[in-house]
């Protein structure tokens, strides 16, 4: 396949993947994502598939929100990881913090600051 047709499909390829990415204001605390499982997905793993499209969060993560019932395929609600998907299949995941994400909380805490500058803080 010249360069040109394989560049086309992969943008192609990507567009489909993220078709709704926002804040999810139904189901409580997250994000809320609609990925579109393309041909190159078809035969993997859920886990895998969603890893590969959201890279910002770990695989162990995701596995996570899968036990957890935040993730559907179509309307259906699924809590297998090892499931393996089909072209087409519209994925719903609900990045929600889990519990263990949820168990850790900021606090304030006196830091002396000995130097600091626009590239630099000593503490």
């Amino acid at each position: 396949m010249p360069s040109n047709q394989a560049g086309a499909h992969a943008s192609e390829a990507s567009d489909a993947h993220h078709l709704d990415h926002g804040v999810d204001h139904g189901e409580g605390e997250g994000e809320h994502l609609r990925i579109l499982a393309t041909a190159q997905d078809h035969g993997q793993r859920l886990d895998k598939v969603l890893s590969a499209h959201i890279a910002s969060v770990s695989r162990s993560f995701l596995t996570q929100l899968v036990n957890q019932g935040a993730v559907k395929i179509g309307s259906v609600v699924t809590t297998k990881a090892a499931q393996k998907l089909r072209v087409g299949d519209a994925l719903d995941i609900h990045l929600r913090p889990t519990q263990q994400a949820m168990a850790f909380t900021a606090q304030d805490v006196a830091l002396d600051v000995v130097y600091e500058d626009e590239h630099l803080a000593v503490i």
